[in-house]
């Protein structure tokens, strides 16, 4: 039973709801984590500190760093290889299946079947639903296609329902996380609770800072700021009880954000002295300091503070970098931030640079945001039509995620500069438009709130 919740609480917090629930090795110091690895004693001990290295070096932008990956993969693939422990290899397979937005389609995939014809042979159910849950991940991010990602998601389900516990919570959590990026918070929610009460009664403080997560992320996407603070304070005291204080530094960071969308500067600027102040104390990894600075910049790229994120671009820039196999996404990232304060210049040279590292493996989320900053930049220069184009595309793609949210809002921006070129039947039809997805989003809001108040937590 140890060895089950150890394997739970590994692979549930290595999985992300919107990318940001991190299992944390890229934020620790180098020297931890290889005075780990030669004090491990056990296979279990050795093969988890093999791969929070290769994490680490992964995540880390230095040639060295990409050389290290490669070669702890080497070692940790041979040497769960030679346990013969199927729950070693398979962990082994699930985390060096290519991140979607860093890895081509081609490899994502062939890296998701790899685990699942293992899974398959040796009866690992658990990481036959990892492996559908994965590939729902790419069928709504990279094409998209929601249909197919709900089908493969019920799969992932219908795999985990005679698992115990401690295993079958992880699958829920990413069930749960996968809805949640898919834009249906009622979904994630339902689930959510599901993982919240297998939590509780293991009692496990990992699980349930990973069942707060989920929650924070899903009650941002509803831009209930105030309930993703409550829940991120809860972690950052669930963390520093752990000792996971480099997770604790960067949920001071995100509740900063929360406050700024709040218009309460005073609160994120204390929060923002604390994330960096418990990083320094920890001496955390390069990759922290990234996390928490960039954070903290699209937290003010979706506020009003603009007057705050020029300063922290001034101040706090030097931390964020540019990640080699993620430039595409980091560069339209600080466009974006500079297109928000106005700096075109800053944020033409970076859009221009992104461009270089756009092709046809780009997935419909970041051409989403890359399209929206060549929208806000062509709209400074009054350059309608190109804004409109890029306006559309972006509609294109939330539309097919069932955002309504955002679409909302691009049919808003479509409408006004059409109205601007006199051209009132085409901005009328996008009023049309409007108002049908507003009544669905207003639909899809009274069922959330329907489902947080039979909740209690």
């Amino acid at each position: 039973m140890k060895k089950l919740l150890l394997l739970c609480l590994f692979t549930a917090a290595i999985f992300s709801c919107s990318s940001q629930i991190f299992f944390g090795s890229e934020f620790r110091n180098l020297e931890s984590l290889e005075k780990e690895l030669s004090q491990a004693k056990t296979p279990e001990q050795k093969a988890t500190a093999l791969m929070g290295l290769y994490q680490y070096h992964n995540r880390h932008n230095e040639p060295f760093n990409k050389k290290a990956a490669i070669e702890y993969r080497r070692q940790m693939e041979i040497f769960t290889h030679q346990t013969n422990d199927p729950e070693l290899v398979a962990r082994v397979l699930f985390i060096t299946i290519p991140d979607r937005n860093l890895g081509t389609k081609a490899d994502v995939m062939k890296g998701i079947q790899r685990l699942y014809d293992y899974a398959k042979l040796h009866n690992l159910d658990h990481y036959k639903a990892r492996a559908k849950i994965r590939e729902s991940a790419y069928y709504s991010t990279f094409q998209p296609n929601l249909n197919k990602a709900v089908h493969l998601l019920n799969e992932a389900l219908n795999l985990s329902k005679d698992l115990n516990d401690s295993l079958r919570i992880g699958i829920v959590l990413q069930v749960a996380g996968r809805y949640n990026s898919m834009n249906n918070q009622l979904q994630a929610l339902q689930y959510g609770f599901q993982a919240q009460g297998i939590a509780t009664k293991t009692k496990s403080l990992g699980l349930i800072q990973i069942c707060n997560s989920l929650f924070e992320e899903t009650y941002r996407s509803l831009e209930d700021h105030n309930k993703a603070i409550e829940y991120t304070l809860k972690n950052i005291q669930l963390t520093k009880l752990m000792n996971r204080h480099q997770l604790a530094a960067f949920a001071h960071a995100r509740v900063a954000g929360y406050y700024f969308r709040l218009d309460q500067p005073v609160l994120g600027d204390y929060h923002i002295r604390e994330a960096y102040r418990l990083a320094d104390s920890i001496k955390g990894s390069k990759r922290l300091y990234n996390e928490i600075t960039g954070s903290i910049i699209g937290a003010l790229t979706f506020s009003d503070q603009n007057e705050i994120l020029a300063d922290f671009l001034k101040n706090y820039r030097k931390h964020f970098f540019i990640m080699p196999g993620s430039d595409f996404l980091d560069y339209v990232f600080l466009a974006r931030a500079f297109a928000k304060i106005n700096n075109m210049d800053s944020a033409r040279v970076l859009i221009n640079r992104a461009t270089a590292y756009l092709s046809d493996n780009t997935s419909a989320d970041l051409r989403k945001r890359y399209f929206y900053t060549l929208a806000r930049i062509a709209s400074y220069d009054k350059t309608w039509d190109d804004a409109v184009e890029n306006y559309r595309k972006c509609l294109q793609v939330t539309l097919a995620q069932n955002d309504l949210s955002e679409s909302i809002q691009y049919t808003d921006s479509l409408k006004s500069i059409l109205a601007k070129q006199n051209l009132f039947p085409e901005a009328f039809r996008y009023s049309i438009l409007q108002d049908s997805l507003q009544t669905e989003l207003a639909k899809q809001l009274d069922k959330e709130d329907i489902t947080r108040q039979s909740c209690c937590f």
